[in-house]
């Protein structure tokens, strides 16, 4: 299955920051290459369950931010951003979605990193 159709671009442009050899961001690749990924991030806009009442909308972009500018020393890690799950009309549709395509990355024994959303997923 072709996991793509389940995700949009995250809303950064990492093309306009320049990364050093040893930060994550100049070794993150694009969803394209998730098969050979040892980790996968995955971006979570949900914030509906949110009860706090705070916009977390562009939460999973922020981290990333900051995530990317962070040094990795590990040379032979892979690692994979699939961007951001596309909305769905109602939470549960989210999570189901969401849950399948965790489902289907961990049974190919892959770590999955969570960025954002609230506290429902």
């Amino acid at each position: 299955m072709d996991l793509s159709v389940f995700f949009q671009a995250a809303d950064l442009t990492r093309e306009e920051k320049e990364y050093t050899v040893g930060q994550l961001g100049a070794r993150i690749r694009d969803m394209n290459h998730w098969e050979e990924a040892d980790i996968i991030l995955l971006g979570n806009l949900e914030d509906r369950g949110n009860k706090a009442g705070k916009d977390l909308s562009h939460a999973a972009d922020k981290i990333r931010e900051k995530l990317y500018e962070l040094s990795l020393p590990y040379s032979d890690i892979k690692i994979a951003d699939f961007g951001n799950l596309k909305p769905k009309e109602s939470i549960e549709a989210h999570n189901e979605m969401f849950a399948y395509v965790l489902r289907t990355l961990l049974e190919q024994d892959k770590r999955v990193l969570i960025l954002g959303g609230d506290q429902s997923i």
